[in-house]
């Protein structure tokens, strides 16, 4: 796992950094003096597994991913197992740095965004913040079904208008759920952007942690 020291130490806030498939946490380590510089950044690497999509290629993967429709045949038990783990992360971080669990923020990309979507639902506290980028909520079934959702936690999701990996509406119709259920939750589409992330789009989520 890739760790990033704050720009001043010592950290008061912690991110959690979830990469997306095929990648590895360094990948989002850019982002870390562009987002959140004042905070210990923690960039783990997904599990090596077979990946059906990609005709059982090994590779890091959150979870399986069965179908090009994401929300169809969903790997509950691989979401699941991942969600468990991040949560142990930010329980042993915890306590190493002597935080709260609102001064955690999960930042995802992708597989990594439904990801840090889903554990901030499932997290025992309301977390700080997700910052969702090109993702969407996973398992939205089985949540709807749960009571009580996280009212603190504050998302931010981010889509590319152009993305054809993971539709932008997909994105927009999670962010409406999660206001539904009582959450605050902005939502940004960004014109000519594929699946990837923008300068503005980090730029607007900063502000948005800024205005927590």
């Amino acid at each position: 796992m890739l760790e990033i020291a704050p720009a001043t130490p010592p950290a008061a806030r912690c991110v959690v950094a979830l990469h997306g498939l095929g990648a590895s946490g360094a990948d989002l380590a850019p982002l870390a003096p562009l987002l959140a510089p004042d905070a210990r950044w923690l960039l783990p690497d997904a599990p090596v597994r077979p990946v059906s999509i990609n005709m059982g290629m090994r590779m890091p993967a959150w979870y399986d991913i069965r179908e090009p429709d994401l929300e169809a045949a969903e790997d509950a038990a691989g979401l699941e197992a991942s969600a468990a783990t991040v949560t142990a992360l930010i329980a042993e971080q915890r306590q190493a740095m002597g935080l709260a669990a609102a001064d955690f923020i999960l930042v995802g990309f992708s597989q990594g965004a439904a990801l840090a979507l889903l554990t901030a639902l499932r997290a025992p506290e309301p977390l700080g913040a997700v910052v969702a980028l090109s993702g969407y909520l996973p398992l939205k079934e089985r949540l709807q079904k749960e009571e009580p959702w996280p009212a603190a936690t504050r998302f931010f999701l981010g889509a590319g208008a152009e993305d054809q990996v993971i539709p932008p509406g997909r994105s927009e119709a999670s962010a409406a759920l999660l206001r539904a259920r009582g959450c605050e939750a902005e939502f940004r589409r960004y014109a000519g952007l594929g699946h990837g992330i923008a300068e503005q789009e980090i730029a607007d989520a900063r502000a948005f942690l800024a205005g927590g």
